[in-house]
């Protein structure tokens, strides 16, 4: 029993193993051998991964599998319940997977653990500044996130980024944002229809802006694929070098429904986010509100700060969100009180790094 332990520890280490260099064959990296030690294993690779994703994913995979192989084993014991030889054998092989899960887990490099530490920390520090630089452009200059756009077009330029890839992650990036935003308002709309709220003052911006968000990404797709637009727009100052550069976009990224539709998911997790920070400010105020109410105030609130000509939507989110509050039942205090917590969080406490960062992006 001894020696089948043995043998089934060191194909759990093998199998580890072979979890890194099956991702690392679909990144086209090659695999020159695995050796195999006493207490683990190591997969020599011939190549650097191509990006920081594909490190993380090659490092991961290897605890992922020991830690399927510690719950099957675990799922096993009571099978073998009633063969003592059988049931210790199993046990120990969950232990033993377990035990490498933790092991390669610690942050210390070169363990898995230490590589995808450093890819966190990596994806962290490297995109969070872009992103915070981005918030605080689309914040300060109102342009539907079309300011915020264009300083990460210039700061993908400086990184080396081609600008056909570039072009495209602003067309995917701006048509799932419009498309989620024309999804996420329809249904606060169909919520507020359903509490019997629904009025003229809240009809009237949604119909005005609902076109205009609908046809954002129609544009998009259309000048991206390299269609020619009326001679009277290409020579407009502004829109018609925006929409040269546009049309430089690489197509089978900027039209990959997949991504698209991925992104714009993840746009509408981005509005449930956002809204469940506002339920929380009025739960945590003592108020208990439905969320799906909040979530269509919030929204609703969102609007008027789009359609607003002062940066921020300050004073007109805060308007927009205490008066559609007051239509679920919050009162004015609480609801003016939870916006102000709700905007500190999402608005002030990002600004300052943000205009740091801005400000570094335009500069180099």
């Amino acid at each position: 029993m001894g020696a089948l332990t043995a043998i089934m520890l060191f194909a759990s280490v093998l199998l580890h193993e072979l979890g890194h260099s099956v991702v690392a064959k679909r990144y086209r990296i090659p695999v020159r051998s695995i050796t195999l030690f006493v207490f683990g294993g190591v997969a020599q690779i011939g190549a650097e991964p191509p990006s920081a994703i594909a490190e993380f994913r090659i490092a991961v995979t290897g605890p992922i599998v020991s830690l399927s192989l510690a719950m099957l084993f675990s799922a096993l014991k009571p099978v073998a319940t009633g063969i003592e030889p059988l049931l210790g054998l199993v046990k120990c092989l969950a232990y033993i997977n377990f035990a490498l899960v933790l092991f390669n887990l610690i942050p210390g490099y070169p363990l898995d653990g230490g590589r995808v530490f450093r890819d966190i920390v990596w994806a962290v520090t490297k995109n969070m500044r872009l992103s915070l630089a981005k918030l605080f452009m689309d914040q300060a200059v109102p342009s539907g996130g079309m300011s915020g756009t264009l300083l990460v077009v210039r700061a993908l330029d400086r990184r080396g980024i081609p600008r056909g890839t570039s072009m495209a992650a602003v067309v995917v990036d701006l048509v799932s944002y419009y498309a989620a935003y024309v999804v996420a308002l329809a249904v606060a709309l169909g919520v507020v229809w359903v509490h019997g709220g629904l009025t003229l003052f809240i009809i009237l911006p949604a119909v005005i802006f609902a076109p205009v968000a609908a046809g954002i990404p129609a544009v998009l797709l259309l000048v991206s694929r390299d269609r020619r637009l009326p001679h009277w727009i290409r020579r407009l100052p502004i829109v018609g070098s925006g929409f040269r550069a546009l049309a430089e976009a690489t197509p089978d990224i900027a039209h990959d429904g997949s991504l698209i539709a991925r992104c714009m998911c993840l746009q509408v997790v981005i509005f449930l986010l956002d809204a469940g920070t506002l339920w929380i400010m009025l739960r945590a105020l003592g108020l208990s509100v439905h969320p799906a109410q909040i979530f269509a105030s919030f929204m609703l609130s969102t609007l008027a700060r789009t359609l607003g000509p002062v940066p921020g939507g300050l004073g007109i989110f805060e308007a927009a969100s205490v008066a559609t509050l007051k239509l679920t039942g919050v009162p004015v205090a609480a609801g003016f009180a939870a916006t102000l917590l709700f905007r500190g969080f999402s608005y002030w406490q990002p600004m300052a790094p943000g205009i740091l960062l801005a400000r570094r992006e335009t500069r180099t």
